[in-house]
């Protein structure tokens, strides 16, 4: 068997192992998900005529039980509202076994997200209570001992009506252990898929990609600053916090900002010196990757936004690791075509 032959072998074997790692990643990921969401996750919908007559509520108030099947961080949304002008108001109140009030909230039409609350596991007492005055909203405020200002949570009031009432709630686990499993996941299920990415990009049946004397130095030099720009951000991060100061982030991002700086100013001297592309790579193929994957980063962006998790009580999340990866990716798309750019109008003077 000749080397041409050799090397197409070798390149079929790494691409069907490559594809084969990926999907089994992503199947344990999903599975991870899924059996986590299963434990960890109470929802519900219910609907209800509402009917308030001079002044007095008809509706008998909703109560039932939920059982939490294992113990741990969870966050609480809570949803009401009507086909119409609600006039009426609402109060919810979740109690655990002993009768302690975990959580509570009021209002004519709601769409609240609770703080994350310790759960013990085990039945937990939940409670729709109506209200058709604002005799009965102190009323329920006082006997419940509820702390918070009375006028801004009451909402509305009307002595007479009657109004479809749709109701959502949903108690979901706000586990660390989740999001750490996912990222760890999703970081290899990423390196396998650069593997497989730079395997299809090369022009020839090589894996190994194909740089001339210029352009190892090149790249040699570009690894240097990038070494030197991740020293110096560390040393910061480091400095920071031995002064006490704290980082609007959670570390994974922190982290993940150093590398993103190290790549950017590493690519950048690469593409400004002819280094990045490889002499047996297709240019073309790895713009438009470069363009899919920043597409890709920008729907999970507008996920992550539309979900809460970019920001997390005033810290960067876990939500927020595509933005940093979004703003990688554009910035190196943006300079390739700027240097293309350049060096197209450099031969067409020449």
């Amino acid at each position: 068997m000749n080397t041409k032959k050799k090397n197409s072998s070798a390149r079929i074997m790494i691409i069907l192992l490559n594809v084969i790692l990926i999907v089994a990643v992503l199947a344990t990921m999903i599975t991870y998900i899924s059996k986590s969401s299963a434990k960890n996750a109470v929802w519900m919908t219910m609907e209800q005529r509402v009917i308030a007559e001079d002044g007095k509520m008809l509706s008998q108030d909703l109560d039932f039980d939920i059982t939490i099947d294992k113990p741990g961080r969870y966050t609480i949304h809570a949803v009401w509202n009507g086909a119409e002008n609600v006039d009426v108001v609402t109060g919810i109140i979740i109690r655990d076994a002993l009768g302690n009030i975990v959580f509570y909230c009021t209002g004519d039409i709601v769409d609240v997200y609770s703080v994350p609350i310790d759960f013990k596991k085990g039945q937990y007492n939940v409670t729709y209570t109506y209200m058709a005055s604002q005799e009965d909203f102190i009323e329920y405020w006082n006997k419940n001992g509820l702390t918070g200002t009375v006028e801004k949570d009451k909402g509305s009031f009307s002595a007479d009506g009657e109004w479809a009432m749709n109701y959502k709630l949903e108690i979901t686990g706000d586990d660390q252990n989740v999001y750490s499993v996912v990222i760890a996941l999703g970081t290899v299920l990423g390196l396998l898929g650069a593997a497989l990415i730079n395997t299809f990009t090369k022009t020839n049946n090589k894996i190994k990609a194909e740089y001339d004397e210029r352009q190892a130095l090149v790249r040699g030099k570009a690894n240097s600053y990038g070494f030197v720009t991740i020293a110096v951000y560390f040393g910061i991060i480091a400095l920071l916090t031995l002064v006490g100061i704290d980082i609007p982030a959670d570390n994974f991002t922190v982290y993940l900002i150093g590398l993103e700086l190290a790549l950017i100013v590493s690519q950048t001297i690469n593409i400004l010196h002819d280094g990045y592309f490889a002499m047996n790579e297709n240019r073309t193929l790895v713009m438009v990757i470069l363009g899919v994957l920043s597409v890709i980063n920008l729907l999970c962006v507008i996920s992550n936004g539309i979900y809460g998790t970019i920001v997390e009580d005033g810290m960067l999340a876990y939500g927020s690791l595509n933005v940093v990866t979004l703003i990688f990716t554009i910035y190196i798309f943006i300079l390739l075509m700027i240097k293309s750019a350049k060096d197209k109008k450099q031969e067409e003077e020449e």
